[in-house]
């Protein structure tokens, strides 16, 4: 049997994150694969419910379906996503940073309630625009993430909207990526359509985009076939018209963009957090066995930041490579009496 899962979270506790496509992004994903009929059982959750509704339906699903052979396993998200501490976290509608784990899915989590089944084929289709978090989003150590999380299954396609420090574009319609995946599924003239041939026409809609860039994670053949065309999936299809997209865009107020952009950047707190990680990681370095032997290694760190040596060749390194840092020397001029 074919098993499937699909969550849009479009409403969140703080109204500035609210994704209103990501309902319809949702829902057409539901729709298509309804219509497919290549998948017996569905979870539907878009109705913005809350983490623990979430992770106990999904829970409820994987127990109902064990114990059956599972030919292929296709689980889509449309919402907000956020990787932190080596961990790619589902925003749920009342996520809240200070219970990051009660309040949103964990890939862990859902990697092992899935494997649980033990799908012959995963995919995972994640439109997940950042969160809106100061945290670095590193598309290498991300992608890398997902690479370990392939290995624990036989075949697999994940395919990501953007899991760096872009956002994946929507407007009050759907998400930029989520329309792509069904324009593959329009303008695809055979009669079945793979996972490849959505991952071509994704990438081509995306290749001069320099603000989204979708990647994917395959351990698979290139045969798998998402689905057949069926009539009544494309009336259905040829009814998201294109037009909606490039029409309507979804637009946010004076106050939303300032907060929004005030959002790329770390406060205090996690600047000094960051600092002390720093200090650790030098305290702990250690040398192999050989070089132990000709060196000896000590960190120490400054507390009285006016004893800087040789601020005179750090600040000329600073003003020669300007736009990358926030940096500024600061003079004061000391006048001694004789």
């Amino acid at each position: 049997m074919n098993l499937a899962i699909v969550i849009g979270v479009s409403v969140y506790l703080d109204a500035s994150n609210n994704l209103p496509g990501c309902k319809n992004d949702a829902q057409a994903i539901y729709q298509v694969l309804k219509l497919s009929n290549k998948f017996e059982n569905i979870l539907y959750l878009n109705d913005d419910e809350n983490s623990l509704k979430i992770k106990e339906e999904i829970s409820n699903f994987i127990t109902k379906n064990k114990g059956g052979a599972v030919d292929e396993f296709f689980f889509y998200y449309s919402g907000h996503g956020e990787f932190f501490n080596e961990e790619f976290y589902y925003i749920l509608s009342d996520f809240n940073t200070k219970k990051r784990n009660q309040s949103s899915l964990q890939n862990t989590e859902l990697d092992n309630l899935i494997r649980s089944v033990s799908p012959e084929l995963l995919i995972k289709v994640i439109d997940a625009c950042q969160s809106g978090t100061t945290y670095i989003k590193d598309i290498n150590i991300v992608s890398k993430f997902f690479d370990e999380s392939k290995k624990i299954f036989k075949k697999c396609y994940f395919l990501n909207s953007s899991l760096t420090s872009q956002s994946s574009y929507q407007d009050i319609n759907y998400s930029a990526f989520t329309f792509s995946f069904i324009n593959a599924l329009k303008n695809h003239t055979g009669e079945e359509i793979r996972y490849k041939d959505i991952i071509d026409v994704i990438s081509d809609d995306f290749a001069d985009n320099k603000e989204q860039t979708p990647f994917y994670i395959v351990q698979a053949e290139f045969t798998e076939k998402f689905c057949s065309l069926t009539d009544s999936l494309k009336n259905y299809i040829n009814a998201v018209k294109s037009s909606e997209l490039e029409e309507k865009k979804y637009t946010l107020s004076i106050a939303d963009l300032v907060k929004k952009d005030a959002e790329e950047y770390v406060n205090e707190e996690g600047a000094l957090n960051a600092i002390l990680e720093m200090q650790k990681a030098f305290q702990n370095i250690k040398f192999n066995a050989e070089f132990e032997e000709l060196f000896s290694y000590s960190a120490d760190f400054l507390t009285d930041y006016k004893k800087v040596p040789k601020k005179e060749a750090l600040d000329k390194w600073f003003r020669e490579n300007k736009g990358e840092y926030f940096y500024g020397a600061i003079y004061e001029e000391d006048v001694q009496e004789d």
